[in-house]
């Protein structure tokens, strides 16, 4: 944690220097290594001394993957600042303020397993965001997603998961761009989010990514059987992305 924070300072450091790429790169590092050593050593410490115990050894599982899932977020931040650096100078440094105002709120949360659905509503905001500044026009976004329905509990970046995905397999290939639209509904006891795109539809690689993956495995460590995520054509163009989990309080 420590290493972390320490390494926000030294991105700041760089910036302040120069080296804008070193210094996002130095953050995404550390946070990668220092969360997934953490990580680790909960799983290994819980897998000895609690084998009795499954709720604890499923949420050290629980944040082993969150650890190995963080890092695609922040890796693929970096690759938008210098796509911008090596285009537009201007949209570089506007993008490059709001990622360091952005990390700051966001590195605390991501070291959580899990997280409010408002947190997370508020993470995917900045996260479309930062792409809008990179697509411009070609990027229309909107996300619907109740105030009542915020204090649902789900695993970390479970949307943005969905939306990094969207971006990267749907409409981030297209030369038209497209959209995105994200949604939450409660119906009885259980949360539905989605995130539908008008990219390019289902292909070879739909699903079978590896973000993907590891969200399945974080839903199943903390719902068990009883979430889902499921993958479909939207219509007209595109593919939408659901899942469906027990509805969970978070913690206040």
């Amino acid at each position: 944690v420590q290493a972390s924070e320490n390494g926000l300072h030294q991105m700041i450091w760089y910036v302040f220097s120069g080296n804008v790429i070193y210094a996002i790169a130095i953050v995404a590092i550390v946070v990668q290594a220092t969360r997934a050593h953490m990580a680790a050593m909960e799983l290994e410490r819980t897998e000895l001394e609690q084998r009795g115990q499954g709720r604890e050894l499923d949420d050290a599982r629980l944040q082993l993957l969150q650890a190995q899932a963080e890092p695609h977020f922040l890796f693929n931040a970096l690759a938008n600042v210098r796509h911008l650096l090596r285009t537009e100078g201007v949209a570089a440094k506007a993008l490059l303020g709001d990622l360091l105002q952005y990390l700051q709120v966001a590195l605390p949360a991501l070291r959580e397993a899990h997280t409010s659905l408002a947190r997370e509503t508020e993470l995917v905001r900045a996260y479309l965001a930062i792409h809008q500044v990179r697509m411009g026009g070609r990027l229309l976004t909107q996300v619907d997603v109740p105030t009542e329905l915020g204090g649902a509990q789900i695993p970390s970046l479970t949307l943005l998961t969905l939306v990094e995905n969207a971006i990267k397999h749907g409409v981030g290939p297209l030369v038209e761009g497209g959209s995105i639209t994200v949604r939450a509904e409660r119906i009885g006891g259980t949360l539905h989010l989605s995130v539908a795109d008008t990219g390019k539809g289902m292909g070879s690689s739909s699903g079978g990514g590896t973000g993907l993956a590891n969200l399945r495995l974080r839903l199943k460590a903390m719902f068990g059987s009883e979430a889902r995520l499921s993958l479909a054509l939207a219509e007209p163009r595109g593919m939408v992305a659901r899942v469906q989990a027990p509805w969970r309080e978070a913690a206040a």
